[in-house]
C-alpha cells in the first residue's frame, strides 16, 4: 500500500450558510462521530453494567478568533448548514445540518497577550455526507 501525503489542518477551513461562506478567523475545528448508549444492570447481571447502544449522530465545536467590527457568526439555537473542510481544495469536507447547542468558552490569556477565541459546540441533525478524500464517519 502506497503511502500518500499527511494531511494537515493548516488549510482546514469551516463554512456555514445556505450559499456555504466560510466563518471568519475560524481557528479550528473537531468533529466526533457518537453512538449514543444506555448501561444497566440486572439481577442476572452479576453486578456488571449491561450496555445497550441506541443512535448515532456527531457532535463538534468551531473555534473562531474574536474581531472587532463583526457579530458572532452563529447564534445560540440556531440551525445551520456546515461544511467542515480539511483543506483549501473545495472538495474535501463534511457537511450537514447543525444546531449551536452552545456558545462556549470565550478564551482570554492575559499572561501571554493571546488573540482571545470562542468556541462554539454543535449538534448535527442526521447523518453527514462525506465528501471528496475524507474519512468516513461511520
Amino acid at each position: 500500500m502506497a503511502a500518500g501525503t499527511i494531511l494537515t489542518g493548516a488549510n482546514a477551513t469551516v463554512k456555514y450558510g445556505g450559499i456555504p461562506s466560510a466563518v471568519l478567523h475560524a481557528t479550528g475545528w473537531t468533529l466526533s462521530p457518537v453512538v449514543k448508549s444506555r448501561s444497566f444492570a440486572t439481577n442476572s447481571s452479576s453486578g456488571f453494567d449491561l450496555t445497550v447502544t441506541g443512535t448515532r449522530t456527531y457532535t463538534g465545536t468551531i473555534t473562531v478568533m474574536l474581531h472587532d467590527g463583526e457579530a458572532s457568526p452563529l447564534g445560540l439555537g440556531e440551525s445551520v448548514v456546515i461544511e467542515w473542510h480539511i483543506d483549501n481544495t473545495g472538495s474535501n469536507y463534511y457537511s450537514g445540518t447543525a444546531v449551536v447547542t452552545g456558545l462556549g468558552d470565550i478564551e482570554a490569556n492575559l499572561d501571554e497577550g493571546l488573540d482571545i477565541s470562542h468556541t462554539y459546540q454543535v449538534a448535527c441533525n442526521g447523518v453527514l455526507s462525506a465528501n471528496g478524500i475524507v474519512p468516513p464517519l461511520s
